[in-house]
């Protein structure tokens, strides 16, 4: 028969095993959260270069559509 000592020491132990696979799943689910992260990083990034690409796309037919009423004029 275990005395009290044994069975709390049984306890902490168990606890501390669930407490590392807890720790395990926790970090697996950082690095997956992170990976989205750096993903959506990315796309902001693709998605800001297209809208500078757009605005100065318009910006210049812009200039051209003033140029052309001007001369036209």
């Amino acid at each position: 028969m275990l005395d009290s000592h044994e069975r709390e020491k049984l306890l902490l132990v168990d606890e501390v095993d669930q407490l590392r696979r807890e720790k395990e799943l926790l970090e697996r689910s950082l690095v997956i959260k992170d990976s989205e992260i750096i993903e959506l990083h990315r796309q902001l990034e693709v998605a800001s270069s297209a809208t500078r690409t757009a605005d100065n796309r318009l910006r210049l037919l812009d200039s051209q559509v003033c140029l052309s009423v001007c001369l036209c004029s």
